[in-house]
Protein backbone atom coordinates (compact mmCIF):
# COMPACT_ATOMS: atom_id res chain seq x y z
CA UNK A 1 0.00 0.00 0.00
CA UNK A 2 1.15 3.51 -0.84
CA UNK A 3 0.05 6.51 1.22
CA UNK A 4 -0.27 10.06 -0.12
CA UNK A 5 0.19 12.54 2.72
CA UNK A 6 -1.42 15.95 3.00
CA UNK A 7 1.82 17.38 1.58
CA UNK A 8 1.36 15.25 -1.57
CA UNK A 9 4.41 13.07 -0.87
CA UNK A 10 3.98 9.34 -1.47
CA UNK A 11 5.11 6.98 1.26
CA UNK A 12 5.01 3.26 1.89
CA UNK A 13 5.37 1.30 5.08
CA UNK A 14 8.10 -1.11 3.94
CA UNK A 15 10.97 0.72 5.64
CA UNK A 16 9.15 1.76 8.78
CA UNK A 17 11.32 -0.50 10.93
CA UNK A 18 14.65 1.13 9.98
CA UNK A 19 15.94 -1.81 8.00
CA UNK A 20 16.18 -2.38 4.28
CA UNK A 21 16.11 -5.62 2.38
CA UNK A 22 16.09 -6.12 -1.35
CA UNK A 23 12.73 -7.24 -2.61
CA UNK A 24 11.41 -8.06 -6.04
CA UNK A 25 10.29 -4.43 -6.46
CA UNK A 26 13.74 -2.92 -5.77
CA UNK A 27 15.03 -2.97 -9.35
CA UNK A 28 11.63 -1.88 -10.65
CA UNK A 29 11.62 1.08 -8.27
CA UNK A 30 15.13 2.08 -9.35
CA UNK A 31 14.12 1.87 -13.01
CA UNK A 32 10.95 3.91 -12.42
CA UNK A 33 12.98 6.58 -10.59
CA UNK A 34 15.47 6.75 -13.45
CA UNK A 35 12.69 6.97 -16.05
CA UNK A 36 11.09 9.85 -14.11
CA UNK A 37 14.41 11.69 -13.77
CA UNK A 38 15.58 11.40 -17.39
CA UNK A 39 13.10 13.90 -18.90
CA UNK A 40 14.15 16.42 -16.23
CA UNK A 41 17.77 16.28 -17.47
CA UNK A 42 19.27 16.68 -14.01
CA UNK A 43 22.80 18.05 -13.96
CA UNK A 44 23.69 15.45 -11.39
CA UNK A 45 21.96 12.99 -9.11
CA UNK A 46 23.43 12.13 -5.74
CA UNK A 47 21.91 9.35 -3.65
CA UNK A 48 22.51 9.49 0.11
CA UNK A 49 21.76 6.27 1.95
CA UNK A 50 21.67 5.85 5.71
CA UNK A 51 24.73 3.88 6.91
CA UNK A 52 23.06 2.63 10.12
CA UNK A 53 20.24 1.04 8.10
CA UNK A 54 20.87 -2.65 7.52
CA UNK A 55 21.82 -3.57 3.92
CA UNK A 56 22.16 0.04 2.73
CA UNK A 57 25.55 -0.93 1.29
CA UNK A 58 23.89 -3.56 -0.89
CA UNK A 59 21.36 -1.04 -2.18
CA UNK A 60 24.21 1.39 -2.89
CA UNK A 61 26.01 -1.26 -4.93
CA UNK A 62 22.84 -1.99 -6.92
CA UNK A 63 22.28 1.71 -7.61
CA UNK A 64 25.89 2.11 -8.77
CA UNK A 65 25.48 -0.88 -11.05
CA UNK A 66 22.17 0.19 -12.62
CA UNK A 67 22.75 3.96 -12.92
CA UNK A 68 24.98 3.99 -15.99
CA UNK A 69 22.91 1.25 -17.66
CA UNK A 70 19.82 3.44 -17.21
CA UNK A 71 21.51 6.51 -18.65
CA UNK A 72 22.01 8.27 -15.32
CA UNK A 73 25.55 7.90 -14.02
CA UNK A 74 24.52 9.03 -10.55
CA UNK A 75 26.67 8.94 -7.48
CA UNK A 76 25.77 6.98 -4.39
CA UNK A 77 27.07 7.59 -0.88
CA UNK A 78 26.38 5.70 2.32
CA UNK A 79 26.59 8.30 5.09
CA UNK A 80 26.04 8.39 8.84
CA UNK A 81 23.30 11.05 8.82
CA UNK A 82 21.73 11.77 5.44
CA UNK A 83 18.83 13.61 7.10
CA UNK A 84 21.17 16.35 8.28
CA UNK A 85 22.86 16.66 4.88
CA UNK A 86 19.52 16.77 3.06
CA UNK A 87 18.13 19.37 5.45
CA UNK A 88 21.16 21.64 4.96
CA UNK A 89 21.65 21.43 1.18
CA UNK A 90 20.67 24.15 -1.25
CA UNK A 91 20.03 21.52 -3.95
CA UNK A 92 16.64 19.99 -4.78
CA UNK A 93 15.92 17.14 -2.37
CA UNK A 94 14.01 13.92 -2.99
CA UNK A 95 12.61 12.51 0.23
CA UNK A 96 9.28 11.62 1.76
CA UNK A 97 10.48 12.38 5.29
CA UNK A 98 8.32 15.26 6.48
CA UNK A 99 10.99 16.47 8.91
CA UNK A 100 13.40 16.89 5.99
CA UNK A 101 10.76 18.41 3.68
CA UNK A 102 9.89 20.99 6.35
CA UNK A 103 13.52 22.17 6.48
CA UNK A 104 14.65 21.91 2.86
CA UNK A 105 14.56 24.75 0.37
CA UNK A 106 13.14 22.78 -2.57
CA UNK A 107 12.02 19.20 -3.05
CA UNK A 108 10.90 16.95 -5.88
CA UNK A 109 8.07 14.47 -5.43
CA UNK A 110 9.93 11.79 -7.40
CA UNK A 111 7.75 8.93 -6.20
CA UNK A 112 4.64 10.62 -7.58
CA UNK A 113 6.38 11.27 -10.90
CA UNK A 114 7.70 7.73 -11.09
CA UNK A 115 4.27 6.22 -10.46
CA UNK A 116 2.30 8.39 -12.90
CA UNK A 117 2.48 5.76 -15.62
CA UNK A 118 2.24 2.78 -13.28
CA UNK A 119 0.01 3.66 -10.33
CA UNK A 120 0.22 1.35 -7.32
CA UNK A 121 -2.60 -1.16 -6.91
CA UNK A 122 -3.51 0.43 -3.55
CA UNK A 123 -3.25 4.15 -2.89
CA UNK A 124 -4.58 5.66 0.32
CA UNK A 125 -5.13 9.42 0.12
CA UNK A 126 -4.62 11.04 3.54
CA UNK A 127 -5.04 14.64 2.37
CA UNK A 128 -8.07 16.72 1.61
CA UNK A 129 -11.35 16.47 3.44
CA UNK A 130 -11.19 12.77 4.25
CA UNK A 131 -9.70 9.40 3.42
CA UNK A 132 -9.98 8.06 -0.10
CA UNK A 133 -8.85 4.56 -1.05
CA UNK A 134 -8.13 3.65 -4.66
CA UNK A 135 -7.31 0.19 -5.89
CA UNK A 136 -8.71 -3.26 -5.80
Amino acid sequence: MVLRGRDGALRDLSSIHGTYRAVQETDRAIRLAAAALQPLSPGSVRWLLDRPVSNSGRLAARLRELGPALGLPWTVEVVRNPDHELSETLEVVVSADSAILDRTRAWLNLAALALLGEPPPWLLELGGSGLDVEGG
